[in-house]
């Protein structure tokens, strides 16, 4: 399942670029997951970050299991040029789930054009599309925030 979205914001392509780079913003990303416990911000590499999240566990059906926890991880590359961020979830999951996406960031003559691609992918038989229904609804609203979180760490 793929969704897609595009917010303009008041600022360069390389403020952009800087403020999604910010440890805080990459950490107000984390906690839009309402099963969000805790998180920290790892750099490999200079266009690698990764955020490591204790997570509450979730049930087949997505639903919060307070009882229980389990981590996860949020993989970022950005591109030479810091045009493009690819990033890449994983973790433990009762039923295989794939959670990838792309942040594009283009000029704009009011500033930038940041387009969003996310991809969800569930590997499992007759639960498969209720799941992705389930996981794609949980990041739409992560999503649709993305302008105002890199807004509010602009410079």
């Amino acid at each position: 399942m793929l969704r897609q979205s595009t917010h303009t914001l008041p600022a360069r392509p390389d403020a952009v670029a800087a403020a999604m780079d910010r440890d805080a913003f990459l950490l107000a990303r984390a906690r839009h997951d309402p099963a969000h416990v805790s998180a920290k911000v790892l750099r490999p590499g200079p266009l690698e970050v990764r955020v490591e999240s204790t997570m509450h566990a979730r049930s087949r059906t997505g639903a919060i299991d307070r009882t229980r926890q389990e981590t996860s991880t949020l993989a970022y590359r950005w591109s030479p040029d810091r045009r493009t961020v690819r990033w890449v979830w994983s973790g433990n999951t009762v039923v295989p789930v794939a959670v990838e996406g792309t942040w594009t960031l283009s000029p704009e003559a009011a500033g930038t054009r940041l387009h969003s691609e996310v991809r969800v992918t569930v590997k499992a038989r007759l639960l498969g599309r209720l799941i992705e229904g389930i996981v794609a609804r949980q990041t739409e609203a992560a999503e649709a925030a993305l302008g105002a979180d890199v807004a509010a760490y602009l410079p």
